[in-house]
């Protein structure tokens, strides 16, 4: 089954010690792959922590995939420097699928994230994320994308802290691109919290192609100039509380809601950050036709009149 790296992302244990800026935002440092003489990948080199890619797949042993990321240039850079990533999707072949699939890679891809992945003779090991200390509030960069058919790129964010042997995260946020862009364009990924405190460890994927479903090999998105705004540790909430049943979930959840102010709608997200649906409350009460959702976590932010944050939560959907 080809799973959403997010996910996966969610659920690695680890930490970092904190930190507050994306290593290589501007695409400017690469290496010779390993593995592939041929081949750069975005980073200081082998055991490094910054970008990464599959072009090590490329290697005979590892299956002789074609490469997905290229080092690329161009004058003027939108952001600084000459270079800037090139990310392509590739189908890959039936050994290099094997060594990849049990961290949730698809068979088709292009992907650069943000950790460490090494290979060799013992096989791959994948580690995403990178050290991370603050509350971004949005994740800022420029792209140009040119899919495929019918195709659909995406940068996903998930920030997450840990605690002994248990990685929480605490906040995620998702931005798909489906038109063409031939010019330089700003993406703005807005990241939505679940849960208070400073992360330890932030997970970025760029992608040329779907993740879930009918990824299109040609499709290439370029990207340049990462960064980031940062926002404050804490939720602020007005005060309210929310009964949330049943949890979990099947065809409907219920929002029973105590709250000294007037209530006016939920907004729902999934676990990428992505707003799946808006329900009105009526009389401090809301109901969410769930029949359509996948099962999974989810939480939900209860806004008042004036669009003022009371409330933010979480619940699950198992079906």
């Amino acid at each position: 089954m080809k799973k959403s790296l997010l996910i996966v992302a969610s659920l690695l244990i680890g930490a970092y010690t904190s930190n507050a800026q994306i290593i290589n935002p501007d695409f400017e440092t690469w290496s010779t792959d390993a593995l592939v003489a041929s081949a750069k990948d975005p980073n200081l080199g082998s055991g490094s922590t910054g970008w990464w890619d599959f072009n090590m797949l490329n290697s005979s042993f590892a299956g002789s995939s074609p490469v997905s990321v290229f080092r690329d240039s161009v004058s003027p850079s939108p952001y600084s420097g000459k270079y800037y990533a090139k990310i392509t999707t590739v189908a890959l072949t039936t050994t290099s699928y094997n060594a990849v699939k049990a961290y949730g890679i698809p068979d088709t891809m292009g992907i650069v994230m943000t950790g460490n992945i090494t290979g060799g003779l013992s096989g791959v090991k994948v580690k995403t994320g990178e050290p991370w200390g603050n509350r971004l509030t949005q994740f800022n960069f420029y792209y140009q994308y040119t899919p495929s058919g019918v195709d659909t790129a995406s940068c996903s964010v998930v920030v997450s802290s840990t605690s002994g042997s248990t990685r929480t995260t605490l906040g995620a946020g998702q931005l798909k691109i489906s038109k063409a862009a031939s010019t330089w364009t700003l993406g703005t990924v807005n990241m939505t919290y679940i849960a208070a405190g400073l992360p330890d460890t932030i997970v970025v994927t760029f992608s040329s192609s779907s993740l879930q479903s009918k990824p299109q090999v040609g499709s290439t998105f370029l990207i340049d100039g990462v960064s980031t705004v940062d926002g404050v540790n804490e939720i602020s909430v007005a005060p309210a509380s929310v009964s949330v049943y049943p949890n979990p979930a099947t065809n409907e959840v219920h929002f029973n809601i105590t709250s000294s102010g007037i209530t006016s709608y939920i907004s729902v997200f999934d676990m990428t950050g992505q707003k799946v649906s808006t329900v009105d409350t009526h009389n401090n009460f809301a109901t969410l036709n769930s029949s359509q959702l996948a099962s999974g976590l989810y939480f939900y932010q209860l806004y008042d009149k004036a669009g003022s944050l009371m409330k933010t939560g979480k619940f699950s959907i198992s079906k």
